[in-house]
């Protein structure tokens, strides 16, 4: 995944984010694997938003080969307005679906993921 998107992982310290980009942006990554018995497209608990640890989130929902079958990139800004706080997961999330993904500033970068 990073380097289709010209990322660095960070390391495990990092917390609160996955990656930087050359410019030093940070990349929170979250995914999920929708199946036939939980077909939910919610992603993983974002922690402490508040703290903007990320400049970018990148949320991808994968098909049963593991592959991208949908991916977007996100700034921070944009997290911040349609993330929705869920007490049960002590954190914010979101779901890969609805009115929100068109909003201008969300990229889907699918193609980023897919052979040619």
């Amino acid at each position: 995944m990073a380097s289709r998107l010209g990322l660095v992982l960070a390391n495990n310290s990092n917390a609160g984010h996955d990656a930087v980009d050359p410019d030093g942006n940070r990349y929170q990554v979250k995914s999920r694997l929708p199946t036939p018995e939980n077909p939910s497209t919610e992603l993983g608990a974002i922690r402490n938003l508040d703290k903007r640890e990320f400049d970018y989130l990148v949320g991808i929902l994968l098909n049963a080969g593991f592959g991208a079958r949908f991916a977007v990139k996100v700034p921070y800004e944009t997290v911040v307005q349609y993330a929705r706080y869920k007490p049960s997961q002590k954190g914010y999330v979101l779901h890969l679906q609805g009115s929100w993904l068109k909003d201008s500033s969300v990229q889907d970068i699918t193609h980023l993921f897919l052979d040619d």
